[in-house]
């Protein structure tokens, strides 16, 4: 959930510095190794992105990771429940209060992609 609110409420790809930053902000240490799931870093870069929730894009020239928001992530995941969990998280804050995430939350399952 982490993960996915976190590219979500980016308005561009999150390279890979910033999502470990922001993980080990919350308390996630990304290579500790978590028993089932291993290593969150492996998690993230191999599950996540295999089945589809994020895609991982390298850049050829400077080798620097970025995440975006997958194909099964837009089918499955209610982006207005990631907008209300964040909201949860920052006090209450109004899910409107973000204008485009709430805009693309509004369109994310009737096809009106404007």
């Amino acid at each position: 959930m982490l993960v996915l609110a976190n590219v979500f409420m980016s308005t561009n790809p999150v390279n890979e510095a910033s999502m470990y930053t922001f993980l080990n902000t919350l308390g996630v240490d990304v290579d500790y190794d978590k028993g089932i799931f291993g290593k969150v870093k492996d998690f993230i870069n191999i599950t996540m992105v295999k089945q589809n929730y994020i895609v991982l894009h390298t850049d050829p020239v400077s080798k620097e990771i970025t995440y975006t928001w997958g194909a099964r992530a837009e089918r499955t995941i209610s982006k207005h429940k990631i907008l209300n969990f964040v909201s949860k998280v920052y006090g209450g804050k109004q899910p409107s209060s973000w204008e485009s995430r709430y805009k693309d939350a509004n369109q994310q399952f009737d096809g009106s992609k404007k």
